[in-house]
């Protein structure tokens, strides 16, 4: 089940977090119990409508045990991955329009 998407603008690039409740049941006539979420992440430039990247996050393989901790962990993954494009963008300018 998708929680709302929160939008912010970071370093010329729009970020979406939305997080994802995850669920399972041990039978199939139960209803489903939530064993926690993670965290469906877009990038993208303000200026562009191509994505730099679009990923989901959680825990190392387990899901984080609240929607908090899966939106704040999302936000640092997704400003890690705009901060290293920068770094390669401002390293090699010429492939600007091939990394994004």
């Amino acid at each position: 089940m998708l929680e709302p998407k929160r939008f912010y603008r970071y370093r010329g690039f729009e970020i979406g977090l939305q997080a994802q409740r995850l669920t399972k049941s041990a039978h199939h006539l139960q209803p489903y119990d939530a064993v926690g979420y993670r965290c469906m992440v877009r990038i993208r430039k303000l200026d562009s409508v191509l994505r730099l990247d679009s990923f989901s996050l959680d825990a190392g393989g387990k899901p984080f045990d609240n929607e908090f901790e899966a939106i704040l962990h999302g936000c640092a993954a997704a400003e890690r991955r705009i901060n290293v494009h920068l770094a390669m963008v401002a390293r090699e300018p010429h492939l600007a329009d091939v990394l994004c």
